[in-house]
């Protein structure tokens, strides 16, 4: 399949991508990193804020699961573990993101390696170039250049801020992490992937999805 090794243009990062998604019930503990033939569990994003749902989706290539953050939940990895990226890089991100709501989309995880992406009023705020596609049911891709004056990316958090203060509703399928800035000619090529791959996803009903983990009562144990 397409999707079954790095997309163009390569190499990666980080990838953030459906299988990785790691969740007892709806209730993600884990956004697993894979790259394809090097796998680094190190820049996995498994340290959580709030309570980040797993939601299924429907897609031309079936039923996927993507991650929902409220706007007071988040995953994050440390930069000892994630690493920095200094000046030039590329993030892409097939989200859905309401108009109506703000807050930081992702961010570095330390404050010297801070630098947000919000979405505020309908837009984004940040010192990258950024290009997003057309509306599709509000599913888009959304992809961040950042050159080599800009500050230094360390560590890494999906869903909110460095300070975890400024939550964004929202939410997320996919994610791609370059070491470097993309050209025009490979920002399509990204951008084709990730549409053939997603389509419109289409949300499934409510019984349909996962539900969160119920819990054997047993009058012997005490609960506080």
């Amino acid at each position: 399949m397409l999707y079954a090794t790095d997309p163009p243009p390569g190499p990666l990062h980080a990838w953030y991508r459906e299988d990785g998604i790691r969740a007892q019930g709806a209730m993600v503990s884990a956004w697993e990193n894979t790259i394809a033939n090097n796998n680094r569990a190190d820049r996995t994003l498994n340290r959580v804020v709030g309570k980040p749902q797993s939601l299924l989706v429907q897609t031309p290539n079936g039923l996927k699961t993507v991650v929902r953050f409220n706007g007071s939940a988040a995953l994050w990895q440390a930069v000892g573990s994630w690493g920095t990226l200094r000046g030039e890089r590329t993030v892409a991100v097939f989200a859905r993101i309401p108009t109506e709501k703000s807050g930081t989309l992702f961010d570095g995880s330390t404050r010297v390696g801070s630098t947000p992406v919000k979405w505020k009023d309908g837009k984004w705020e940040s010192s990258a170039r950024i290009d997003s596609t057309t509306n599709r049911d509000d599913w888009r891709v959304h992809t961040f250049r950042f050159n080599a004056e800009d500050k230094p990316l360390g560590g890494f958090i999906l869903g909110a801020n460095v300070a975890t203060q400024e939550g964004l509703t929202c939410d997320v399928g996919e994610v791609l992490i370059y070491p470097r800035t993309l050209n025009d000619m490979e920002i399509k090529d990204v951008v084709a992937y990730l549409q053939t791959k997603w389509g419109d996803p289409k949300e499934l009903p409510a019984e349909l999805q996962p539900q969160a983990p119920q819990f054997f009562y047993d009058s012997r144990i005490f609960r506080a």
